[in-house]
């Protein structure tokens, strides 16, 4: 075996664990949520909510809604369902809603799980992206996961595992294994 090839290898190998290893810990910290409401009361619950954050400049940062939410104090972590978020960046705003979700870190981190899809762009120009667990950083307007992601619009779809969304700059960066699939006839 060549000197290249065995430093190829090994270096697969060292994602593919780094991987794994991550995607282990996000769903070790879902299974723990669930885990303490399973054996904890919520101090709190509310239903049909909505919140609005603003920036210092008076414009809208982010809006949130959810069906329902219960706060464990335990933890500082609330459980979420069916949650509905817009985010506001420079370019057009970033749409976002799953069946779960959490909060935790006082409301600086949002992860949605299950049947996670976002939508931006316009009517002529639609964006959708799904995926499995997507992680929100508000304070920074950050969505990214290291989950398969499949990204569809008028003139094809991609697929990539792992995406951080940069929402102030209406960019994308897709991390690893990225496939595109382009259909000329449907961007006309």
């Amino acid at each position: 075996m060549s000197r290249f090839t065995f430093i190829t290898l090994i270096s697969v190998i060292s994602l593919l664990i780094a991987f794994i290893l991550t995607h282990q810990k996000q769903e070790d910290e879902i299974a723990e949520a669930a885990k303490l409401a399973e054996f904890s009361e919520p101090d709190f619950y509310m239903t049909n909510t909505t919140s609005i954050e603003y920036g210092l400049d008076g414009k809208i940062r982010y809006r949130f809604q959810a069906a329902d939410l219960k706060h464990y104090p335990e933890g500082d972590i609330t459980l979420i369902s069916n949650p509905e978020m817009t985010l506001y960046g420079k370019g057009d705003p970033w749409h976002i809603n799953s069946l779960k979700g959490r909060i935790s870190e006082e409301g600086k981190v949002i992860t949605l799980t299950e049947n996670v899809r976002l939508r931006s762009g316009t009517p002529q120009e639609p964006l959708q992206i799904k995926t499995q667990t997507l992680t929100i950083l508000p304070d920074k307007n950050l969505a990214k996961t290291n989950q398969k992601v499949l990204i569809e619009n008028k003139s094809g779809q991609m697929t990539a595992t792992g995406m951080n969304a940069y929402i102030d700059d209406n960019r994308m960066e897709l991390l690893s294994n990225v496939q595109v699939q382009h259909n000329p006839l449907k961007a006309k």
